[in-house]
């Protein structure tokens, strides 16, 4: 074989497969559903997710005021028990930081319906052993101890028999 023909063979043989070669590494190259590519758009539109999702903030509509905006979060007989009883340590301006962080009425009356049913279930059980007032509270206040009537009112609340 003279070297004119291989070189001709050459061309013939594998200039096609050169440029199929070269098609295909280009096309790899900016093919947007390549694996490659779609590792590397990923954390791309997870951070664009992310982004839209605190420009967007979903509204909290299901606290018990907005569930219910015809009934009131605390009915009127146990809002009074509440203020007259309770109120004086369980706010957020109270100087008994125990009592407030145990309980906030304000923030109860503002709670989303998951957590504000989640703190009534604990009120019930506060009540049903009967630790509320504290006893130490009760000797210097005993004007605070709550009446079978008000134990019984607040009972009912806890467990939505009282609207």
């Amino acid at each position: 074989m003279n070297p004119q023909s291989l070189e001709s063979v050459y061309f013939t043989t594998f200039l096609p497969n050169k440029i199929a070669l070269s098609i295909s590494y280009t096309k790899f190259l900016f093919n947007p559903f390549s694996p490659m590519k779609k590792l590397a758009i990923l954390p791309i539109a997870a951070l664009a997710g992310l982004l839209f999702l605190q420009a967007n903030p979903k509204p909290e509509a299901d606290t018990l005021a907005a569930l219910h905006p015809e009934m009131p979060a605390l009915p009127a007989d146990v809002k009074a028990i509440v203020q007259q009883k309770c109120y004086g340590c369980h706010n957020p301006k109270s100087k008994n930081e125990k009592g407030k962080a145990k309980l906030d009425w304000d923030a109860l009356e503002a709670a989303k319906k998951s957590k504000a049913l989640a703190t009534m279930g604990k009120i019930k059980e506060t009540l049903d052993e009967g630790s509320m007032p504290p006893a130490r509270f009760l000797e210097s206040n005993p004007d605070k101890k709550l009446t079978a009537d008000e134990v019984a009112t607040l009972m009912q609340w806890t467990t939505g028999k009282k609207k």
